[in-house]
């Protein structure tokens, strides 16, 4: 028990890293500016190279996903990470940059996609997706508000040297990872096993990612102009950065709901609750609203994202044990990220930001009808056990 709670914890770690290297990438938009002079278009190619790498990474870890052997796939994602951050803190022209976020986000992606199959086949896996995505939130968090400090003290090249020696520490330590391959028969029925490379796409699996794209899309676009939104309604930068901002940590202090619960009272009541908040939250901001209002929608946001989010993971993880439809997720979750706001841009063009939120409130809706029959259906599978 052990050696496989601190396989947990590493795995945990390494995805983090992961996943802040993904994440923070648009933070160093004003760095690549301010230090290197890119233009904001090169700035942008390099952004888009990262999601490109991470795409592929997350591709060859779904494409062998039943026979992962984890402690190769840890070190050599972590590896890629901290070789990029090495050539980016030495190498500053937009091609070479653009390159090595590349060559990172790839590092990203195989990590973070090496991980969910890892904690698939974990028992406390709502818990671990909650810790991870509540540590996630905080950090960035933090990291969106210490970058411009970090730029302005040790520099582009500072910055990078500092994220290398990270990944050597971390490469180190996943030699503790368990290097064991989990075939298809142990996580499948021995009928499944034999079938073809699709089999695991079922009518449920096939619902429930539906409706993780459709919250994804909504929550993308309404995150993606929660700024903007502040500033339509006439609040001051400060304020609009101070409730996002703590928002975001209320969000990340809020995960401690699937922690402590678990699937104790199964994941249906968690999961529907979470998903009818974030559609209040995207109501609550229609109108003229006050700044206290604005940041109790923000945080409600948050909050619902932090404890739905865990349960739909873990019932993807149940629907598919062998891990390749949470692995999907994760590209699902880019695809979000490129559908919402040409989504909510063209809505908001169209009818305004009020009228946005309403369209996003109703994909909300549709996507709390898809997954509520798959969720309540794995509950009442669970219980008569």
């Amino acid at each position: 028990m052990k050696t496989k709670t601190s396989g947990a914890v590493l795995a945990v770690t390494y995805a983090l890293y992961a996943l802040l290297v993904i994440m923070l990438t648009p933070s160093l938009v004003s760095g690549m500016v301010s230090e290197l002079a890119f233009s904001l278009q090169q700035a942008a190619e390099v952004i888009s190279g990262s999601m490109l790498g991470a795409t592929v990474g997350t591709l060859i870890v779904l494409t062998n996903a039943t026979k992962i052997r984890f402690r190769r796939y840890f070190a050599s994602g972590i590896v890629a990470i901290a070789v990029a951050d090495l050539f980016a803190a030495l190498l500053v022209d937009p091609l070479h940059v653009t390159l090595t976020f590349i060559l990172r986000g790839f590092g990203g992606g195989l990590v973070v996609a090496t991980a969910f199959i890892f904690f698939a086949r974990d028992p406390r896996k709502e818990s671990i997706f909650a810790v991870l995505l509540g540590a996630q939130l905080i950090l960035a968090a933090l990291g969106i508000y210490y970058m411009p400090t970090l730029m302005q003290t040790i520099g582009w090249g500072g910055l990078f040297v500092c994220a290398c020696i990270i990944g050597v520490v971390l490469f180190v330590s996943s030699m503790q990872i368990t290097n064991n391959t989990v075939s298809a028969a142990k996580t499948e029925n021995p009928t499944q096993a034999n079938l073809s490379a699709f089999s695991w796409l079922t009518i449920s699996v096939t619902l429930c990612l539906t409706s993780y794209l459709l919250h994804f899309v909504a929550n993308t676009a309404i995150w993606t102009f929660f700024e903007q939104i502040g500033n339509a309604l006439g609040f001051q930068s400060q304020a609009i950065a101070d409730a996002l901002a703590l928002s975001m940590i209320v969000g990340g202090i809020m995960a401690i709901v699937p922690i402590v619960l678990g699937t104790r009272y199964g994941r249906s009541r968690p999961l529907l609750s979470s998903i009818g908040l974030i559609l209040i939250s995207a109501l609550l901001l229609i109108g003229q609203v006050s700044e206290l209002w604005y940041f109790m929608g923000a945080a409600i946001y948050n909050t619902a994202l932090s404890i739905g989010l865990p349960y739909y993971q873990g019932l993807l993880a149940e629907l598919d044990p062998s891990g390749r439809a949470l692995t999907v997720s994760s590209l699902i979750g880019s695809a979000g990220w490129i559908i919402g706001p040409l989504l909510g841009a063209l809505l908001e063009a169209e009818f305004g930001f009020d009228g946005m939120l309403m369209g996003m409130a109703g994909i909300f809706a549709v996507a709390l009808i898809l997954v509520a029959p798959m969720v309540i259906q794995a509950d009442r599978r669970t219980i008569s056990l």
